[in-house]
């Protein structure tokens, strides 16, 4: 087989293994419906090739991070030094895809709204910002705070020299940004491939760690990247003590599970998101972001998404560590123990929802009140609940639960601008929203009943049982 092939194929088959192609299958559905919602409910041309172009550039991003991991650590000092051409390939291999990986947004989008080199550009500095970050975690920072920074001190100033670029042409702009990344690209190339030495060791040891911790959860590995480590620690920190001290049976149940699990990951990432959305409002004007909202509130959907599935994950992938909670003094009594997880579980979703719930209600009062997206937003995220609840013993794994995740998070975004830019028979939304509230109460109901008479496992399956 050939080397580059085999080098391609490694982060493939990886993602294959760990059951996560669906994450690509969603995200091109997603763009796929962005444009049927146009054909179909006359949603705005330019908001929906926006829409999806947004989810080509995420699976663009997800393929992009799991190669340069995989990469990083095929190049691991031993190998580099000892397997002949291995340096080089990666080093090729990683240029052609970046290439590759700026194009296809570019041409969907550009395709669309005409306007190909700008995505081209902005694409390709967006993967090469997400690879340096790889290399030096307070790169991210740094970068923040000079384009906060200049946006507040320098706005005026900005605005003129854009104006005054837009004069030279589309052409030329992509093409002086285009002949300014081949020296960074070539740099960026250097940085992430070293040749041996300490500091080769050592960076080799951080991205070995990071890759194990992105098997416990969703959102190490995107903090990781992000340079939001620190944050995950300060938090660790802070509970770390809490769950050493005695508290009733069962409140201990889920610390099996790791941190990661917590529900202060996404209620800060909903946070984030949040304070994002209002500082756009505070700088572009309602005008400009109103057609935006939508998105921003489905946005906020993602946090509690991603803390349902790293949730089911972690309950498969911890039996050991579940077992021996099951042995410490501090787990509930055999009887009890089905009801105290079930119970255990919708509070830590139950707060995150609530975070949500204020954070998107305080988007809607500060931005342009919308109201309907909101209402269609806030019903399909209960929908998650539900699958929370099952039989862990019999049922560890949670393939299952992929198609009510994908089902909610294919129809949120599109559904959330048709409801808010198109006009909806009065008492078509209310009685949607109530009818979808209702029958989730019912599931909820229905599924407690089954994960409480299921057979006694925590939720270590079999070890338990």
């Amino acid at each position: 087989m050939n080397a580059y092939r085999m080098l391609l194929m490694q982060p493939l088959l990886e993602r294959r293994l760990r059951n996560e192609m669906w994450s690509t299958v969603l995200l091109v559905l997603f763009a796929i419906a962005e444009y049927v919602s146009t054909l179909a409910w006359s949603v705005p041309r330019g908001l929906t090739s926006f829409l999806a172009g947004v989810f080509l550039a995420a699976a663009v991003l997800i393929w992009w991070g799991v190669f340069l991991q995989n990469a990083v650590q095929q190049n691991r000092p031993s190998l580099s030094l000892l397997v002949p051409g291995l340096r080089r390939r990666l080093m090729v291999l990683t240029a052609v895809l970046w290439i590759g990986a700026s194009l296809l947004p570019a041409l969907v989008v550009g395709m669309v709204l005409g306007h190909f080199g700008y995505v081209l550009i902005g694409t390709a500095f967006l993967l090469l910002f997400v690879a340096l970050c790889q290399r030096h975690v307070l790169i991210s920072y740094m970068v923040t705070v000079v384009i906060v920074a200049c946006l507040q001190i320098y706005r005026e100033q900005l605005v003129r020299f854009m104006d005054a670029v837009t004069t030279w042409g589309e052409t030329t702009v992509a093409l002086g940004a285009l002949a300014l990344m081949v020296p960074l690209g070539w740099l960026a190339l250097r940085i992430l491939f070293p040749h041996g030495g300490d500091r080769h060791f050592a960076w080799g040891d951080a991205a070995a760690r990071r890759a194990s911790n992105a098997k416990r959860g969703v959102y190490i590995a995107a903090f990781d990247t992000l340079g939001g480590r620190p944050l995950l620690r300060l938090l660790d920190a802070f509970y770390a003590p809490r769950s050493a001290t005695p508290r009733r049976p069962g409140q201990s149940m889920l610390d099996g599970l790791g941190p990661r699990t917590h529900w202060s990951r996404p209620s800060m990432t909903i946070v984030m998101i949040t304070a994002l959305t209002l500082a756009l409002h505070a700088w572009a004007g309602t005008a400009k972001l109103a057609p935006f909202v939508p998105i921003a509130l489905a946005l906020l959907v993602l946090p509690l998404w991603g803390h349902a599935r790293s949730t089911l994950a972690a309950l498969k992938a911890t039996p050991v560590e579940q077992g021996v909670l099951l042995l410490t003094p501090g787990a509930p009594a055999r009887r009890e123990l089905n009801r105290e997880l079930a119970r255990v579980l919708l509070v830590r979703y139950g707060i995150t929802w609530l975070a949500y719930l204020a954070c998107s209600a305080l988007i809607v009062l500060l931005t342009i009140g919308s109201w309907n997206a909101w209402a269609c937003c806030t019903a399909l995220s209960a929908m998650f609940a539900p699958v929370l609840l099952r039989d862990h013993a019999r049922h560890p794994g949670w393939n299952s639960a992929l198609l009510v995740f994908g089902a909610v998070m294919l129809v949120t975004p599109p559904l959330a601008g048709i409801v808010e830019h198109v006009s909806v028979p009065n008492g078509l939304l209310p009685g949607a929203v109530i009818g979808a509230l209702i029958g989730t109460a019912i599931a909820l109901r229905l599924r407690w009943r089954k994960a409480v008479a299921a057979t006694v496992a925590f939720p270590a399956g079999r070890l338990a049982a």
